[in-house]
């Protein structure tokens, strides 16, 4: 059965293939802008097929740990920026293109293998659009292949 909200180009033809979804928070704890993905050995490696971030129009979503989520104008101004494992080739792309739209709850669409977590970052473009109290909210779904 395929996992609600994922479209059905990523879901793998080998119905072997398990997909996982894991919430990472990255918090938005200093005025530089960039933000580090957190050391999360479970994505090390693995192939990311989609990324979501939720809608937050109403400035009422919370992070994990309590934290509030940054709102649509912080992820507007925001660069998402994955580097691969065995090389330098990164990918930059708007924060915004992974946002899900009111009510919408899809998963956009990527194939990176071999994801690095601990050289990947979010960079904030205007720093006045967050608080340094608050968290990025990423939902990513990811194979081990």
């Amino acid at each position: 059965m395929q996992p609600y909200g994922v479209p059905p180009a990523l879901y793998p033809q080998n119905p072997e293939t398990i997909i996982r979804s894991i919430s990472i928070e990255i918090q938005a704890n200093n005025t530089t802008g960039k933000f580090g993905f957190p050391n999360n050995n479970e994505l090390n490696g693995k192939r990311i097929i989609g990324i979501s971030l939720p809608h937050n129009a109403g400035d009422n979503l919370i992070a994990p740990s309590g934290r509030d989520s940054v709102d649509d104008a912080c992820i507007g101004a925001s660069y998402l920026s994955i580097r691969r494992d065995a090389d330098n080739i990164i990918y930059e792309m708007p924060l915004r293109f992974f946002q899900e739209t009111s009510g919408d709850r899809s998963v956009r669409p990527v194939n990176i293998k071999g994801f690095n977590p601990q050289t990947s970052f979010i960079n904030v473009a205007d720093t006045s659009t967050y608080a340094t109290t608050e968290s990025f909210v990423i939902e990513i779904l990811y194979t081990d292949i």
